[in-house]
């Protein structure tokens, strides 16, 4: 989660922002709000990789509940970064999180490299 990030792109599904916390934006310059009613953590699927922002599921909950939500969500996390992410922005306040949980969650929390498909590890949270 890089803070104020601008990966753009032609398609709209892969182009990338992020606001000065680090949380996914629909566009540049999108200001992080001081305190939001809910925060989306988890993996890709959470930050809606290859969709646009504004098609996350992140999004269509704020959308479809007029809630202030931010999305958290770093591709390859599991359970271990979630929670390191989360404890990051308890000062947002949230009154409640969301945690993109699948399967595989379970084996990324102890595997500490991404699966890349490098010959070299790239590092992510994990328990030992």
């Amino acid at each position: 989660m890089r803070p104020d990030l601008a990966a753009v792109s032609d398609s709209p599904a892969l182009s990338y922002y992020t606001n000065g916390r680090g949380a996914r934006t629909n566009g540049p310059g999108v200001a992080a709000p001081d305190k939001v009613d809910f925060i989306t953590i988890g993996d890709s699927q959470t930050v809606g990789y290859g969709v646009a922002s504004d098609e996350t599921y992140t999004s269509d909950l704020a959308r479809e509940t007029n809630l202030v939500g931010l999305n958290f969500g770093v591709s390859g996390f599991g359970g271990v970064g979630s929670l390191l992410v989360l404890c990051r922005e308890l000062d947002l306040a949230p009154k409640f999180v969301v945690y993109g949980f699948w399967e595989d969650h379970l084996n990324r929390n102890v595997r500490p490299c991404l699966e890349s498909g490098t010959p070299f590890c790239i590092p992510r949270p994990s328990v030992t």
